[in-house]
């Protein structure tokens, strides 16, 4: 009898033995909370201003600036991953990534992406050439009138640069003189280097490379793709990966911090201090 009482004994908890295990309970507990959080999975294309890896290996960025501010907001824990553009559309189209920030809406992206009903940021293209060839584009004000005119035009893969530009892509003529291109900033490299004639590429990221590249004054931009409702982009979600009910939930975040006046105040104080 004493023996089975001793062996009781053993069995129960010392103090120190009874504060190891509410410990590993509570950390048990804690993490599995953590868990069950949303986590939703953001690709990063490593465009100059709106997002990147700086030197220190931090995701910076007006795109990544104002994606803190929306998650954070909406109570949704976020993980940024660096590939380039084609590869994030790819990864979402197969739910290997969840979102991709300032996306252009398409009938086509549609078959597999959800999109925000809030706008993201604005996304002005335009199409840029060397100011010694400008008077070859003096008359053009839309790239449906490059017909006719030869030109290799270098534009970057699995890019929606307008409605235009996606239905001219069917059109012969205008797939001929396409350069497509896996880096948006190879596509002012191979202007420069004369391999191309001309290149569209976003206004904000060309200033930035233009400038580190010392050529602003050898480029010349023709004018904008689209109208300011066409340049809104968009959050773009992967129907594979993401609950339709977390969309809509970063929508009303999105749609509280603009009337609070804070998203827009996110955006100009970026602009101001880069």
């Amino acid at each position: 009898m004493k023996i089975i009482e001793f062996n009781r004994l053993r069995l129960l908890p010392t103090p120190r033995y009874l504060v190891v295990v509410l410990i590993t309970l509570f950390l048990f507990n804690f993490h599995s909370s953590y868990a069950d959080e949303p986590l939703v999975k953001i690709g990063v294309s490593g465009r100059p201003f709106f997002q990147y890896v700086d030197r220190q290996g931090q995701f910076t960025g007006l795109d990544i600036e104002l994606s803190k501010l929306i998650f954070n907001h909406a109570e949704i824990n976020v993980q940024y991953l660096s590939y380039p553009w084609p590869r994030i559309v790819h990864l979402v189209k197969s739910g290997k990534l969840d979102v991709a920030l300032s996306a252009a809406d398409s009938d086509e992206r549609r078959e597999y992406a959800y999109f925000s009903g809030q706008t993201f940021r604005l996304g002005h293209t335009k199409m840029y050439t060397l100011s010694s060839n400008a008077s070859k584009f003096k008359d053009i004000s839309s790239l449906s009138q490059l017909k006719g005119i030869q030109t290799r035009l270098a534009v970057l893969r699995g890019a929606s640069y307008s409605t235009e530009y996606d239905k001219l892509l069917n059109e012969p003529w205008f797939a001929r003189n396409l350069v497509i291109l896996d880096s948006p900033s190879r596509t002012l490299e191979s202007l420069i280097k004369g391999r191309v004639d001309a290149f569209i590429g976003s206004e904000y990221d060309i200033q930035v490379w233009a400038s580190e590249m010392g050529v602003v004054k050898e480029l010349s931009s023709m004018f904008f793709l689209m109208s300011d409702k066409e340049a809104e982009t968009h959050i773009m979600y992967s129907k594979a990966s993401v609950p339709e009910q977390w969309v809509e939930k970063v929508d009303k975040s999105i749609a509280e911090l603009k009337r609070s006046g804070i998203y827009e105040k996110t955006i100009q104080e970026f602009i101001e201090s880069y």
